[in-house]
């Protein structure tokens, strides 16, 4: 009886330390968020856009890129870009990310594109979550004769 008894303790207490990491273990959560913007602001060294963003209400998107050097790329090439962004995806959670990417310019009729990708390290959360990290990410945009579209998509554990 007193085997049963220990074996039974021993049992409830493996239990509860296998157990409790598991329901302690962080959520992940998929933020994409897309905007269009039909008057972005068009330099001679980037672009910057700004709207709501699709999906659920709250949300809001400010991108901004520079080619690196300090002129858009030439027709059909492509350059480094300076690309910072500000997602709000509610009322008072806001991720900002400062990251580097690649402005092409399209070899038929110029039309700019960019794809960057961050993780962590350029990206800063203000909100009620004191235990956010974003994973990995990444921000397209694309200008054409009828506006931008700008993309965040996102990781994030809690």
């Amino acid at each position: 009886m007193y085997a049963r008894t220990t074996l039974a303790a021993v049992l409830a207490a493996a239990t509860v330390v296998l157990v409790t990491p598991t329901a302690q273990a962080a959520s992940v959560d998929r933020f994409d968020r897309s905007t269009f913007d039909s008057t972005p602001e068009v330099t001679a060294s980037g672009f910057s856009m700004a709207g709501d963003t699709a999906g659920e209400l709250g949300g809001h998107l400010s991108l901004s890129l520079r080619a690196s050097d300090g002129t858009l790329p030439a027709q059909g090439q492509c350059e480094n870009a300076d690309v910072s962004a500000v997602l709000t995806v509610s009322p008072g959670e806001t991720f900002t990310i400062n990251t580097m990417g690649e402005l092409c310019s399209h070899f038929i009729d110029g039309t700019p594109s960019l794809n960057a990708y961050f993780g962590a390290k350029q990206v800063s959360y203000s909100g009620s979550h004191k235990r956010a990290r974003v994973t990995d990410g990444s921000i397209g945009f694309s200008n054409g004769f009828l506006g931008a579209l700008g993309q965040v998509g996102l990781t994030v554990r809690w």
